[in-house]
């Protein structure tokens, strides 16, 4: 799944123009080398099944967050049904 994260071109512009945040939240520099590493993404994407994606969605709920974005990626690039 990581590699289907690191295809997606928003995703890595994404990353890159919140470096220094996700630096002070105690990334380092390597962890953006290479569309970034499994370390960050782990981090930042919830992917699993829906148990697994809902649990991630309400911990940051737990953790303070007032909203979280949601994005549908899918091993291939056909549309998500």
């Amino acid at each position: 799944m990581n590699r289907t994260i690191r295809q997606e071109e928003a995703f890595g512009e994404y990353v890159i123009l919140l470096a220094r945040t996700f630096v002070r939240l105690g990334f380092y520099e390597s962890d953006f080398k290479n569309r970034c590493s499994d370390r960050l993404i782990d981090s930042i994407v919830a992917w699993g099944d829906l148990n697994v994606v809902g649990n991630c969605i309400r911990a940051h709920r737990s953790a303070g967050a007032d909203h979280v974005c949601i994005q549908v990626l899918t091993a291939t690039r056909s549309r998500f049904r």
